[in-house]
């Protein structure tokens, strides 16, 4: 075959022929811009992973910041929120954090822990312990332009055999936290309870160098809301005995329970004196040895929720007259009980003979303390338009009846006393179905609330209990008995028609009397139950502020004035809860064994005692919880108690918020 002859002259000259010379600079040029275009690519690829390198560390730090802030926050809380009384720093949620007690002023490092109940240490607990001078953090100044100030940084810690948490040529890595403030907007300005705070606390990341100096690496600072939230934390921190006036002598507590001293402006400055506190068996008079220091418990803005609300099971109001005792006719009208076994009134009269000057009539008359003639009478809350403001004056009515009749010149009889008065008339009855004749009246669930027997309590209201031989016993098996020592909150005819002068609104049980609930068929007083059996008033004519000079079953206490009293001799009222909110409770003595004793609450506006023995518990088991059990206090009510409380804080609604520079 025959090679074409252009194809030999290629082979024979080996070469190719090359490209015309217009076209060579473009080549080059293309050559040119590949290198170039090869090399920043490479370059960029080389910078991007530098760049990524550097973000990544960055960010380990941010993140190693947002953990150190974090850690700091669980670290604050959780000594805040330590409630063992040695550890205890709770009371520091009531304390602005920051620039002291004044804001304005950069150099106050007055933080008011010194000086508790002041404007500045607005907790309640006024003997609280808190820090000394020297344990009082310290702050420093972290912005020199704006004298911003912070608590120092604490370091968090690593295990011994770790020195860091990164170690690199440039230096060591450790991580730090501070309190950068703390902010709290208290309810009231007063009431620590509810308060709404923010915590600001930052995280803080530092590199070490071989001089002893450090770098900061990364900050982030952690925002969280929170709520003050306040409880009794224990059966022993509850108040079993509270008043704002007591003088409680030998008195001795059997349980678990404080003595509460609700204090207000007139007593305040008491306690926030130097020593103040060491004070506390002095202010209540309470002997020595019978109470120690740490069961009294000063508190200012005690204010206990209102007995309609404590001592009702079911939420609904009284509006319905639900679960309380109504006349059995009239199921709109609430039926008020008064007691009283006082031997009756009697009058001697002598009247002259006009047949015989020298031979006088004389002889007595008698009157019932209670008008219906017996020991215990009821009427109607509303009574009839004829008996406003209703009189029983039966040592007047006793003179007027013989001195008419002496004016008559006719004989007195007890028959014609009795229908005198039976034809004035009177809104008080006898209550059908409960036997008097005996020492021992038994009120049945029979007897009481029958227009509500499916309720879960029954309410009673009471305008007089005076007792110094009669047992009185309220049937409490299948609900508990309350027993209002007030009159119902209003009255809807005119407050005429509500009014009696036998309304004192006081119970006296002295003597051999007795008055209790029970709640076994043996009819005898459950003194473990005193969460079955609640004496309770709110209001009071006058309020009481002062204790008798002597507690003694004769004195002319409680009725001598328009206080709302419950006065008990010995153990006549041997179980119960006791809530006089402007009232007083008297413990007298008992003639033979010269003591008082009581299981249950005492809580009160004043509380006098000389030899009380107070039982707080029955076997381990404290009444104050058999209470929240039975009133669902903490589940229905959200009231988590009274006495010594301790502040927690929660998360409040907000999320948190990381904020890094």
């Amino acid at each position: 075959m025959q090679v074409p002859k252009t194809m030999n002259h290629l082979i024979k000259n080996g070469r190719v022929q090359s490209a015309p010379k217009q076209e060579r600079g473009v080549a080059l040029l293309l050559s040119l811009m590949m290198g170039t275009l090869l090399i920043a690519g490479t370059s960029a690829l080389v910078l991007r992973q530098i760049m990524a390198r550097k973000l990544g560390a960055s960010e380990s730090y941010q993140q190693l910041a947002e953990n150190a802030a974090m850690t700091g926050l669980n670290r604050i809380m959780g000594e805040l929120n330590n409630p063992n009384g040695n550890e205890y720093l709770g009371y520091l949620y009531a304390l602005q954090h920051h620039n002291g007690a004044d804001p304005s002023n950069p150099d106050d490092d007055q933080w008011g822990w010194m000086n508790p109940g002041s404007d500045a240490f607005p907790i309640s607990g006024v003997c609280t312990e808190t820090l000394d001078a020297e344990a009082q953090p310290q702050r420093i100044t972290i912005d020199p332009d704006t004298q911003q100030t912070a608590s120092p940084e604490v370091s968090i810690q690593q295990p011994q055999q770790i020195t860091s948490l990164r170690e690199q040529d440039l230096g060591n890595i450790q991580t730090y936290y501070r309190l950068r403030s703390y902010k709290v907007e208290l309810s009231n300005n007063t009431n620590v309870n509810g308060a709404a705070g923010e915590l600001q606390i930052e995280g803080i990341v530092k590199r070490s160098g071989s001089d002893n100096t450090s770098q900061d690496v990364a900050k982030s600072l952690l925002l969280r809301t929170i709520y003050v939230r306040s409880a009794v934390a224990g059966d022993q921190d509850w108040s079993v005995i509270a008043a704002k006036h007591m003088s409680l002598g030998n008195t001795e507590i059997n349980g678990p329970g404080l003595v509460t001293l609700n204090l207000d402006e007139n007593n305040l400055s008491t306690f926030q004196n130097n020593g103040g506190c060491d004070r506390r068996l002095e202010t209540i008079n309470a002997a020595s040895g019978a109470l120690t220091i740490d069961q009294v418990w000063p508190k200012k803005n005690n204010e206990l929720p209102s007995g309609n609300t404590l001592f009702r099971i079911n939420r609904e109001e009284f509006s319905n007259l639900q679960s309380v005792d109504t006349i059995p006719t009239e199921t709109n009208n609430i039926r008020i009980w008064a007691f009283d076994d006082s031997p009756d009134i009697s009058q001697n009269f002598s009247i002259v003979n006009e047949d015989d000057e020298d031979n006088p009539m004389m002889g007595s008359i008698n009157a019932s303390a209670l008008p219906c003639g017996d020991v215990v009478c009821t009427r109607p809350h509303v009574m009839p338009q004829e008996f406003k403001n209703y009189q029983y004056r039966p040592e007047q009515q006793l003179n007027q009846y013989i001195n008419n009749q002496n004016q008559s010149g006719l004989q007195p009889s007890q028959t014609n006393f009795d229908t005198s008065v039976q034809s004035v008339g009177s809104p008080y009855s006898k209550p059908t179905g409960i036997n008097t004749s005996g020492d021992t009246l038994l009120l049945t669930e029979n007897d009481l609330c029958t227009n509500s027997s499916q309720e879960k309590e029954c309410h009673v209201y009471i305008e007089r209990l005076n007792l110094s031989t009669k047992r009185v016993r309220f049937e409490a098996k299948s609900r508990p008995i309350i027993l209002h020592l007030e009159p119902p909150e209003a009255c809807d005819q005119d407050q005429s028609r509500c009014w009696s002068s036998l309304a004192t609104y006081q119970i006296k049980v002295t003597g051999t009397s007795e008055l209790c609930a029970y709640t076994a068929s043996s009819s005898q007083c459950a003194e473990e139950q005193p969460d079955q059996f609640v004496i309770t008033a709110d209001t009071s004519r006058q309020t009481s502020t002062t204790c008798p000079s002597t507690l003694a079953p004769n004195s002319a206490y409680p009725y001598s004035n328009y206080n709302t009293v419950v006065a008990f001799e010995g153990k006549s009222l041997p179980a119960a809860l006791i809530k006089l909110s402007q009232g007083a409770i008297y413990a007298i003595d008992s003639r033979s064994e010269n003591e008082s004793s009581f299981n249950g609450l005492l809580w009160a506006n004043t509380v006098c005692a000389n030899n009380l023995n107070l039982t707080t518990d029955n076997n381990g088991t404290s009444f104050v919880n058999q209470a929240n059990e039975t009133w669902g206090w903490l589940q229905n009510k959200g009231f988590s108690g009274y006495g010594r409380e301790v502040y927690r804080g929660i998360r409040g609604s907000k999320l948190d918020t990381f904020i890094r520079w």
